[in-house]
């Protein structure tokens, strides 16, 4: 049985999904390498945060660099999208309030 260029692209993109979850784990774990004992192993929210700031832009890395693994230009743009908006949300000079919370005094 053949499959089209078109079909034999997309799976592609699931490579590239499990890529960067085996990605995102390896380096949220690596954050971990200097502590003393595996007691003192503890979720934090500002190692995930830092972890999908590594991935963001070699998610950009990997896509650009092996574009023509990557057939769907509207999947591209989605792809894209996704690490550009966390990355823009990461450099935003305001903390992230809950949505009830009064209004911020960060600069506009």
């Amino acid at each position: 049985m053949e499959h089209s260029s078109h079909d034999k692209g997309q799976h592609h993109y699931g490579r590239l999904a499990i890529e960067l979850t085996l990605d995102f784990i390896v380096r949220y774990l690596v954050m971990y390498t200097m502590i003393a004992a595996l007691a003192h192993f503890h979720f934090n929210l500002n190692n995930v945060y830092m972890t999908m700031m590594m991935v963001a832009p070699m998610t950009l890395i990997m896509l650009i660099s092996m574009r023509s693994m990557f057939p769907s230009p509207r999947l591209n743009i989605m792809i894209v999208g996704l690490p550009l908006s966390s990355l823009s949300l990461a450099s935003s000079p305001c903390e992230p309030k809950p949505a009830l919370a009064t209004p911020s005094s960060c600069a506009r």
